[in-house]
Order: C-alpha cells, then sequence, then structure tokens
C-alpha cells in the first residue's frame, strides 16, 4: 500500500477555548506519525485553502511580511468580518486577536462535526503561488541588496522551495508527534488519513532568516494549566506561546533560531497584494513585544493604518537588539569584528573570519548590507545564506577541471563531491556562445568554419565573417588551455593568431570606443551576464568581449555547480549591529546643492569614499549659497555626521568651518587632520604644570636622580638620526673591555640608552591623559604632531649634544662573534658628544681608511675626536653586521616599501622635487641594536609581570591568501617558499641585487607579499591563553615591546614604567589586565591612524608634485588585472595606481580573460602605417607597461593613463629576467 495523499483534520465537538487537534499519518496502511494542531493553525490552513488562489495574482506591498500574510491573509483587519461571515463553523473564531500570529490560546471554538479535506500538494503549491517572481539584484531575504554589484536573482525555484518549507513548518509542522493512538481528547485515534510532517529536505532549505521575528525553543518547559498540563509550549517570538507538544530535535535544530519575515520588492500596485497595516503592525512588535497586543478599537486601529500608510519605507535593516546581539554572539550565530572598507570600491567591505586565518575574509557586499556602519567600526555581522556566497573564479575552476590542490573543505571534512562532467556535445558551443554575442551572430559563421584555417592576407584586412572566426578560434583555444590546468596560449599558437592582426573596419562601428556594438553590427549590452555560455561550458571561464560583473554569486551558477565546496566560496555577509564606533564620523568634502533643487537641505560630498554623503541643514550653510552655488565649488569644509536613519539614504551632519580653497596644502592638510580624528591642539595650562619648566631655559638634573643612576657621561655616546630631527630619544655607545665572558677574554661593552620620559610624564596625571590620548606623534611631509609638549620632545627628554640628560639603558657584553655574556638594565645619566645624521655614519662606514676633518662633520663635545667616534661607528656597525645575519638565518623577515622624500621650496612649502628614501647600511646598524633592546626589555616584563605586560605581537599572514599570492608569482616565474618567514625571506634574497631589475622585482614581490601580512598589535599577555600567540611573526622572535620611542609613543613609556617596577624603582602597576588590554587597543588605533595620515600626506604632496611638474612618463609594472582595470608599480617612486580602461583611447572594448593569472587584452589604433591595423596589447601580471602619471581636476589628486605601446612590445618582467640570464 502507497502513502495517503490526503490530509483529513477533524474537528472535534469540544469547545474548550484552547483546543488542540490531533492527526496521525498512514504510512503502508500502518498508522504513524502522529500531530497536534491548535485552532491557530488551523485557521491558518483553511485561509491558505480558501484564499490561495483567490490572491494569487495579485501584486505584493514592500516591506517585510510574515508567512500568514505571505500565504494570503493580506489585510487583517479589513478581512476578519468577511472572515466570519464566510466561515460555517469549521473553523472556530479567535477573539480579541488582530493577527494570527498573535492570538492567544483562550479561543472561543464552534463545533463542527465535518472534516476539512487539506491535500498536502494543493498545500504546497498555494503557498507558492503567493511568491512573485524577483527583480534583478535582489539576492539577500531579508531585505533588497543593493542593484550592483550583484549580478542576478535569486532563482526563483529557490525562494519558492523555502517558502512552501517555511509554510509547511509554521503550519504545524514544529509540532512533534504524540503518542500512538491518541488524540486531543485522549481518545483513539481513527484517522483514516493526516496530514504529513515535511520531509527534513524539504525543511533544510529554509534560509537563516532575519532576526526580526524568531522562533526558539524555551527548553520545553511544562504549562501550568491543567488544561494544557500535557502539552509542552512552543515560545513564539513576539512572546505569545503556541500550544502543542514538546519540539522533536531533529525539528529544533532545524527550525530554530528561524525567521519568518522577508522583504520583498514592490511590483507596483500599492493596493493588492498584502494589507499594509499587517506590515507595519508587524515591525510595531517587533524586539521584546512581550504576550498579547493592546486591544484597541475600530476608531483607533483606523487611525493606525492611516499612520502606517504614511510610514517611512525602510532603507536600511534595523539593527537588532543588545539582548539579541550577546545571544547571537554567544551561539555562534553572529561574528564580531572591525569593519574594513575598501579604498577604491566602497561598496565592498570586508571582515576578519574568526575560523582563522586559513579562510578568507568575510565579504560585505553593498552600502544596505554594510547598513550604515562605517570604516574602522566594531560592528556585528550576520552570513548570508550560502546561495548568496561569492564564486572565487581561480578556485572554481581549478575545481571544475580536477586541478583543485585541497583534499579538505573549509569545515575540515574531506571533498567527496565532484563536479557534474559534461559530455563533448555540451562542450562543444557555437562562435557566438563562445564570444558570448547574440545567437543571431550564428548566422555569420557556423561552427563548421571554425575547422578551417583563416588565409593571411596581404593588407590584413578581412571581413566581419572572418574577423568572429579568428576571434572564436583564440577564444576556443584557451579554453582547451585552461581544461588541462594551463590558462596560457601557447605562445606560438598566439603568435600566429596575433599575425591574423584583427583591424577595425572603416564601415564597422566597432572602432567606436565603447560603442556597444557588437562586430556583426548588433548593440549589445556592456553589462549582459555570460549565463549562456557558462551554463553551457560550465568553466566559469568563457569570457565576453564585454565588461563583466565584479562578483560571481553561488545562485548565478547553473544547478549543475550548487555542489561547488565551501573553499571556492567567499562568505557574505551583513552588518546587525554596530558594537562601537570607532569611525569619528567627520569628513572633507564640498558642498552641493541637492539634485532635487530642496533648499532645505544642502548634500555634503566627501573626498573620501568610503564615507557617506551628508545631508547639512540649509542654515548651516554659507548665507548665498543657494542664490549662487558656483561661487563655493573651490572650497573644502568639514562636516560631521550626526545621524542616519533606517529610513534615509543619505546621513544628516552638521557642517564644522571652511577650511579653505581646495588644493591648498594648509587648507588640505588641516582637513585630513580632522577627518582622522588627530588632536592638533596646544597643551592645556594643566597638563604643563606637571613639567620642571614651562619655558626653554636651562634646566638641571636633581641631584638625588646621580645616588642611583649609573654615569656614563664620560663614555663616547653620540645619536644618530636623520638630518632634519629634532625629539633624539635613542643614543649608543661602545668601548673595549678586558673580560667579557668571565673568563678573561677580550670584548665590548655597548649600551643603547633612551630617553627616560616616564620620568617626566607620571602615571595619571593631566599630561599623562593628553599623551594616552594622543597615543603617538603623527609625521606629515612638512611638520609633526607631537604626541608630547614641544618643551619635552625638543629640550628635556631630547638626547642633545654637550647636555646632561636622563635615560634608560640597557648594556650588553659582546666578543668579537656577536655574542652575548651578560645584560643590565637600569636608569643611567648621559652626555651625548655628538649628533650624527644616518649620512655621516654612512660616510664613516663607507670610508672607513678616510680622515675626515671638521668642516664635513657636527660639531663634537666633551674632548673627544672624530677619529674616536668613527672607530665607535665601524665597531658598532661590524656587530651589526653579525646580529643581522644572525637574526636572518633565525628566521627573521623584512617587508618594506621605499618612502618618498620630497624637497619643499623654502619660500612657498610646495614640493619642487623628490626622491626614494633609500635604507642605507647605517640605518641598519642603529635598527639592529634597537630591536635587540626591545626584545631584552620584552623578555624582562614578561618575567617580571606575566599577567599584565604590554608587548607587541605579529600575528602570522593569512594564509588562505598568501597561498593564493604565491601560485600567481609561480605562474609569472617567480618561485617564493612560503612556508615559514625563513623560507619566504631566503627565497627573496634569490632576488636582490644591485640593479634596477633586481631591484623591481624585490620591489614587487614585497608589494605583493605586504597583502596578506597582518597589522603588529599591541596586547596585554593576559589576554591572551596560549603563550605562543605572543610571538612576532616577521622578527621571529617569541617575545618582543617596544622600548626605544618613547617621546614618540605612548605604548613605550607604559613599558618604562613596566621595566622601572621590575627593577625595583617604582612599585608595580596598579593595572589589571582588562585596563591594560584598553590601553593598548587605543594605541593600535592611533598607530593605525598615523599611519593612515601619513600615507595621505604623502600621496597628497605627490599629486601637487605631478600638477607643479608633470605630467611624467614612467616605467611601471603590473601587479594585479581586473576584469576593466588593473594596479601597476610604478618602480621609481614606488608608487602603487590604479588604470582604468575607460579612459584609454582604445580602437574597441577590451577583453577580459579570466584564469589564475587573468589577463586584459587591449586594441589600439595602429600609428605606424596606413593600414590602419590595431596593436593587440595583452596585460598581465608582470607585464612592464609605461604610464603617464598627470594631475586631475580635484586639487591634489591625479591618475595614471598607459601609454600606447609600439608594436611588438610585449615582454614581462619574468621574461626580461630570463633574457638576462
Amino acid at each position: 500500500m502507497s502513502t495517503s495523499k490526503k490530509c483529513i483534520i477533524p474537528i472535534a465537538r469540544d469547545t474548550s477555548p484552547s483546543r488542540t487537534l490531533s492527526f496521525t499519518t498512514l504510512t503502508d496502511g500502518k498508522e504513524g506519525t502522529h500531530m497536534s494542531l491548535s485552532v491557530e493553525e488551523l485557521a491558518l490552513l483553511d485561509e491558505i485553502q480558501r484564499r490561495g488562489r483567490d490572491n494569487s495574482s495579485a501584486n505584493v506591498r514592500t516591506g517585510k511580511i510574515s508567512v500568514s500574510e505571505l500565504m494570503g491573509c493580506g489585510d487583517k483587519n479589513a478581512d476578519k468580518k468577511k472572515r466570519k461571515k464566510d466561515r460555517s463553523g469549521s473553523v472556530m473564531t479567535a477573539t480579541n486577536n488582530n493577527d494570527y500570529h498573535h492570538c492567544l490560546p483562550s479561543m472561543i471554538e464552534t463545533s463542527n462535526h465535518h472534516g476539512i479535506s487539506v491535500d498536502p500538494t494543493t498545500l504546497l503549491d498555494v503557498a507558492g503561488w503567493k511568491i512573485p517572481p524577483l527583480p534583478p539584484g535582489l539576492v539577500s531575504l531579508t531585505h533588497e541588496a543593493d542593484r550592483r554589484p550583484y549580478p542576478s536573482t535569486l532563482p526563483t525555484c529557490i525562494f519558492e522551495k523555502a517558502m512552501k518549507a517555511a509554510a509547511m513548518v509554521h503550519a504545524g509542522s514544529q509540532l512533534p508527534p504524540i503518542s500512538a493512538g491518541h488524540n486531543a481528547a485522549g481518545g483513539g485515534s481513527g484517522l483514516a488519513n493526516a496530514i504529513q510532517i515535511p520531509p527534513l529536505e524539504l525543511i533544510r532549505l529554509l534560509p537563516p532568516f532575519s532576526p526580526m521575528f524568531p522562533l526558539i525553543s524555551n527548553g520545553m518547559q511544562r504549562s501550568a494549566t491543567s488544561a494544557q498540563s500535557g502539552n509542552g509550549i512552543f515560545t513564539h517570538g513576539l512572546g505569545t506561546q503556541r500550544q502543542g507538544w514538546p519540539v522533536t530535535p531533529a525539528i529544533a535544530q532545524l527550525v530554530e533560531r528561524r525567521t519568518v519575515e522577508y522583504k520583498l520588492t514592490s511590483l507596483g500596485n500599492k493596493n493588492g497584494g498584502f494589507g499594509v497595516s499587517g506590515h507595519h503592525h508587524y515591525l510595531n512588535n517587533t524586539h521584546g513585544v512581550q504576550g498579547n497586543a493592546a486591544q484597541v478599537n475600530g476608531n483607533n486601529q483606523q487611525r493606525n493604518i492611516q499612520q502606517n500608510q504614511k510610514t517611512r519605507k525602510p532603507y536600511f535593516m534595523p539593527y537588532m537588539s543588545l539582548d539579541a546581539v550577546n545571544r547571537g554572539l554567544v551561539n555562534g550565530d553572529l561574528i564580531k569584528g572591525v569593519l574594513r572598507v575598501n579604498q577604491r570600491n566602497y561598496e565592498e567591505s570586508f571582515v576578519d573570519n574568526p575560523m582563522g586565518d586559513e579562510q578568507q575574509d568575510i565579504l560585505i557586499l553593498g552600502v544596505h548590507d554594510r547598513n550604515r556602519a562605517l570604516h574602522g567600526d566594531v560592528v556585528v555581522v550576520r552570513i548570508k545564506d550560502r546561495n548568496c556566497w561569492v564564486v572565487r573564479d581561480a578556485l572554481y575552476e581549478a575545481w571544475r577541471n580536477g586541478n583543485l590542490k585541497a583534499r579538505v573543505d573549509d569545515n575540515g571534512q574531506p571533498l567527496t563531491i565532484p563536479p557534474i562532467k559534461r559530455t563533448d556535445s555540451e562542450i562543444e558551443l557555437s562562435p557566438a556562445e563562445l564570444l558570448d554575442l547574440p545567437i543571431c551572430v550564428d548566422k555569420c559563421i557556423s561552427s563548421e568554419k571554425l575547422k578551417k584555417d583563416v588565409p593571411v592576407t596581404r593588407n590584413r584586412r578581412y571581413s566581419r565573417e572572418q574577423m568572429l572566426c579568428i576571434a572564436a578560434k583564440l577564444e576556443l583555444e584557451r579554453r582547451k588551455r585552461v581544461i588541462i590546468g594551463d590558462a596560457d596560449i601557447d605562445p606560438i599558437i598566439l603568435s600566429t593568431i596575433s599575425r591574423l592582426a584583427i583591424v577595425k573596419r572603416t564601415d564597422s562601428p566597432i572602432g567606436l570606443s565603447h560603442s556597444g556594438v557588437s562586430a556583426c553590427g548588433v548593440s549589445i549590452s556592456s553589462s549582459r551576464v555570460n549565463t549562456l555560455s557558462t551554463r553551457r561550458s560550465g568553466t566559469g571561464s568563457s569570457v565576453s568581449v564585454q565588461r563583466r560583473s565584479n562578483y560571481r554569486i553561488l545562485s548565478d551558477m547553473p544547478d549543475e555547480d550548487w555542489g561547488i565546496p565551501d573553499i571556492c566560496l567567499q562568505k557574505t555577509a551583513e552588518v546587525v549591529f554596530i558594537s562601537e564606533q570607532k569611525n569619528c564620523r567627520a569628513a572633507v568634502g564640498m558642498l552641493k546643492m541637492m539634485a532635487d533643487g530642496n533648499r532645505n537641505w544642502a548634500l555634503f560630498s566627501p573626498g573620501d569614499s568610503r564615507m557617506p554623503r551628508m545631508m547639512i541643514p540649509a542654515e548651516q550653510t554659507p548665507a548665498t549659497f543657494f542664490d549662487r552655488p558656483q561661487d563655493f565649488a573651490k572650497f573644502i569644509y568639514v562636516a560631521r555626521m550626526v545621524e542616519w536613519q533606517a529610513t534615509a539614504q543619505f546621513a544628516r551632519g552638521k557642517l564644522y568651518k571652511s577650511l579653505g580653497m581646495a588644493g591648498d596644502i594648509e587648507a588640505e592638510t588641516e582637513g585630513l587632520l580632522l577627518a582622522n580624528d588627530v588632536d592638533t591642539r596646544e597643551f592645556s595650562q594643566a597638563a604643563l604644570s606637571s613639567l620642571p619648566i614651562t619655558e626653554a631655559v636651562e634646566w638641571k638634573i636633581d641631584e638625588k636622580e646621580f645616588k642611583y643612576r649609573k654615569d656614563f657621561r664620560d663614555e663616547t655616546v653620540f645619536t644618530i638620526d636623520p638630518s632634519t630631527a629634532r625629539d633624539l630619544d635613542d643614543a649608543l655607545h661602545i668601548k673595549p673591555i678586558l673580560d667579557c665572558d668571565g673568563a678573561g677574554n677580550p670584548g665590548w661593552e655597548v649600551g643603547v640608552h633612551i630617553a627616560d620620559v616616564s620620568y617626566f610624564v607620571q602615571f595619571g596625571t593631566e599630561l599623562d591623559h593628553w599623551a594616552f590620548s594622543r597615543g603617538t606623534s603623527v609625521y606629515l611631509v612638512h611638520k609633526v604632531i607631537p604626541m608630547l609638549p614641544q618643551i619635552l620632545c625638543e629640550e628635556l627628554c631630547s638626547l642633545n649634544p654637550n647636555v646632561d640628560r636622563l635615560t634608560f639603558s640597557v648594556v650588553w657584553k659582546f666578543n668579537d662573534q656577536g655574542e652575548i655574556f651578560d645584560e643590565w638594565f637600569g636608569r643611567t645619566i648621559i652626555r651625548s658628544c655628538c649628533k650624527l645624521s644616518y649620512e655621516h655614519a654612512q660616510d664613516f662606514i663607507a670610508h672607513p681608511e678616510r680622515d675626515f676633518v671638521p668642516s664635513e662633520l657636527p660639531e663634537i663635545f666633551n674632548g673627544r675626536k672624530s677619529d674616536e667616534v668613527k672607530e665607535a661607528i665601524l665597531r658598532l656597525h661590524k656587530i651589526a653586521v653579525i646580529l643581522k645575519r644572525k637574526r636572518f638565518e633565525n628566521g627573521s623577515l623584512y617587508l618594506d616599501m621605499p618612502k618618498l622624500n620630497f624637497a619643499l621650496d623654502e619660500m612657498s612649502g610646495m614640493p619642487n622635487g623628490l626622491s626614494l628614501c633609500e635604507r642605507k647600511e647605517s640605518s641598519f646598524l642603529v635598527e639592529e641594536f634597537m630591536l635587540l633592546a626591545n626584545i631584552a626589555v620584552a623578555r624582562k616584563i614578561e618575567s617580571a609581570f606575566p599577567k599584565t605586560a604590554l608587548l607587541r605581537r605579529h600575528p602570522p599572514p593569512k594564509i588562505k591568501m598568501l597561498r593564493d599570492i604565491l601560485e600567481k608569482c609561480e605562474k609569472v616565474g617567480f618561485t617564493i617558499d612560503g612556508s615559514t618567514s625563513a623560507t619566504i625571506s631566503s627565497s627573496l634574497r634569490k632576488y636582490e641585487g644591485d640593479t634596477e631589475l633586481k631591484r623591481t622585482i624585490v620591489q614587487m614581490l614585497t608589494h605583493l607579499l605586504m597583502k596578506s601580512m597582518q597589522l603588529a598589535l599591541y596586547f596585554c599577555v593576559g589576554s591572551l591563553k596560549n603563550r605562543a600567540d605572543y610571538a612576532h611573526y616577521a622578527l621571529s622572535v617569541p617575545f618582543y615591546t617596544h622600548f626605544t620611542s618613547p617621546i614618540r609613543r605612548y605604548p613605550d613609556i607604559m613599558v618604562h614604567r613596566f621595566l622601572s617596577a621590575a627593577l625595583g624603582y617604582s612599585p608595580a602597576p596598579g593595572l589589571t589586565v582588562k585596563e591594560v588590554e584598553t590601553i593598548a587597543s587605543h594605541c593600535n588605533d592611533r598607530k593605525l591612524t598615523a599611519k593612515t595620515v601619513s600615507e595621505a600626506s604623502d600621496d597628497m604632496f605627490f599629486g601637487v608634485f605631478i600638477k607643479e611638474c608633470g605630467p611624467l612618463t614612467e616605467r611601471a609594472v603590473v601587479i594585479q588585472v581586473l576584469d576593466a582595470s588593473f594596479d601597476v608599480l610604478v618602480v621609481k617612486y614606488g608608487v602603487v595606481k590604479r588604470v582604468y580602461t575607460s579612459r584609454l583611447r582604445l580602437a574597441r572594448e577590451p577583453r577580459f580573460i579570466e584564469g589564475p593569472c587573468p589577463s586584459l587584452l587591449l586594441y589600439w589604433d595602429s600609428t605606424c602605417d596606413s593600414s590602419n591595423a590595431a596593436i593587440e596589447q595583452v596585460i598581465s601580471m608582470c607585464s612592464v607597461v609605461e604610464v603617464v602619471l598627470s594631475s586631475l581636476p580635484e586639487p591634489t589628486k591625479y591618475q595614471a593613463v598607459l601609454k600606447q605601446p609600439l608594436d611588438g612590445e610585449k615582454l614581462s618582467l619574468a621574461e626580461i629576467v630570463a633574457l638576462a640570464n
């Protein structure tokens, strides 16, 4: 016997107000699973059956709706009377209730001996009938997502299945079976037919809906009422209790924390479909509304309807409540992290994956999913449904072609789902499908003609048919190479096809750049999705002549690719809560008129694309702005975001001040500092009052300091700093000793002396609060924003020559082999004999035999001679070389991008020259001893304060990102072993050299590897459970901290205090682990801000330099290729800039070729001869190109434009290396 398809739900004669009904399923003629339905569910089933088909063609209003509305209930208030009239008694009336979702157990039931016949198939169909087709771009089930960069829609079939599953679950499938043979009344079950619980496969299709309406079990508590003493209670998200038996574990696991609300896009008629009042009633009762809604009379209901109809549609999803966020974080449904917004594309944001560095960062696509959070904010995100995850093209192709190296998925499980193989007939494509052109192209050229060769003509002019044939051959050959695992075309084949030199015909419109017209004269859209060829080939590497979308998401893929492993996908998420607003919400920009001419508001447009546009009240704008807005287009302003409501597209801001003319260095710099919340105020008198002096007069050390400090004033102590430095916070000395190891062997005493800033900045003082708030000094091109008052930075703490200064010192005993035999820490007093620059020290190292005259050196004090200073520098250099070699042998990794050094005009302050800061041996000399001191102090304070010491750690690189970069480098000819920091370092040393080519290679590889590296962080040791996490990856040491720059870094002051306590000079800091971690976190934020501001200052001055001295034509190397742009590294200046193909004067639209190493084919007009033949240029990773750097109309901004190459110029960096070898 077969399983019964028809289910009969009998209505008992019992009139108890909270009656439940039981029914069973019959499988093969045997009594099976029992279920229980309350009157609420019965009414819902009846409503589905009765009203489903009537409303199937109605339009759907915009907004979040409940499942009951989705299934046809519509406006409950308007339909209440109609339901009472139509209902013949089969379902009892639920009084004092306006929505079945909010009904109470106290219901009055009208008895009826007739049963209701419900066919499960019909139930599912009716539930699906209410699903409208989704518009393009709607991929989120929780709210309407951005139109871009989503390439297509969520498959309607998947949405319907999810809705059907939701309908079944809500209709009672979460109600568990009861004991066989018993119904609600306690009698035997004699039902011949009953409703069936939907299969688990159907329930699994339920997506993780919004938590606005959660269905969370309350732990199966028993009801206290006698009428329901045998029934469990299933707690509804809005506080109402659903009557039924305890939830079965299988169903509860699948249904728990699901919600039943969606935001659908309006399809037009607002009066059709669902009632507006139900929507807003639902929204207004979310997040903690308990129990039954307050009863209102008919007039109040009508008034609420009218008011709700005027309510604005939410533009963003409302934030979750704090309680819901905390629960979600505890149970793992939500993730907390720092939001990073892509500066080049504000629609891309990222949050670190909590699963570890092996995982790809979590991607947040679009402004809507970012949900009003700004760059740097600490946010809470919810992972979106898997069908919204982004397909990683390179890994997808590897999986599709069977070349995926990984054997386990992201969840640690083995990869068991192979790609569905296709027959040869499915792989064979027509020319139109190969080129992603309209099907009518097949009329121009057939598949048979692809098998024939195209003859090379003398004048290199071809018909459209021949051109299509050539292009299709090239694409077909490329796909064959991809299938066998080699994305590169054979150079011989490429050369043969390139000799055909397709040219633009004078009678063809394709020569017009971005004409949007195909080779056969058919108009095609540049944004058309490559759907047909992708479905037919399944390789995902088929490329359109037109520009493709930025991303493919899983829902775009053909059905056979839905088994793709998670390792080939990147998770996407949406922001549901802002935990901490770290972004200061200030921006620099310009004022504009509103697009609709509204004079009540002005539009503030920030220069930083990561900041939102703001609406500024008219009363805050300049007096004549609305009459003559063009007069204010040249000025820049500072505005701060005040609020950003969920119903508003634009944030509301407050205009603070006009900075001046756009492009003015001082105005732009002030705006840069204000936008990054850099404190530029003068120090208050309260802050300065704790200092021994407040004016630049001679200050003498208190006599009591000489009693316990070690005196190094008689040693040859000197400083080595940049020539422009004024805050001299470190000094060195070296002298020979007779016994370095206790065995009578001679050696050297080396001391590192650091300004004792903690002596002047006492903990808890007003000055300490100022220093902590600033966190670090901010270095701009033309000035410094100091962390401490000038009197400290340049006088009291600066280790100026020929004056006594208080220091904290680390002193070692070395032998000639660089081995350390003794280490001493203590407070000291020094008197520097000389202020050397790096250039002076480098001259000593480069010319050891030379006798330097006094005019070549700065003044030397304390009776020292230049030869003594030179000998000290040379001896320190020898030891530093040994220390550096040992450090790199132990796995240290040095990655550093070159920094620009500007020459400024003395009168105007404008840049009139620049060069790269070249690091020489003298700078490495100082660096080695500073590193050694930092490592030694870290060990000391960690052993003394194993819970509260402040250290600095450097996490390993993001493994997945590093692996991708290394694979790309290997494919273009540069093999790097990324196993450890030591192997990366040794791999890079293979390419080091003094030639321009070698320096270019190292600079390019360094930039690529830097992308995978994480930032070093200050931390409290007690905040980490594993001591292995204390390590510094780049330095390859277990402990590290910052001790050597207390004038410009607040963490160094804290470390001085810990070291002072460890040595017994002062009591232990009375700080908890949480307090130290708070200090560390704040310092991390300020250090990152200072780095950002410094880099922005460099970029601003570089833009001004190009405007004054440009345009500049420079050699560059391609380091990344995108679908409509590529990034280049301008080798001479170390600047990375994006080149957009839309700004190039091309003969036709460029062609993007996907693969592990993607490339762009550019087609240039020929200027060499009268044949008008096009020049094809292949842009791929490591391509060597020439770019023109020129200024843009926006002040301080500049662009990079590719210079048209000469015919035959196609060598890449790897090919140049091969030729050189």
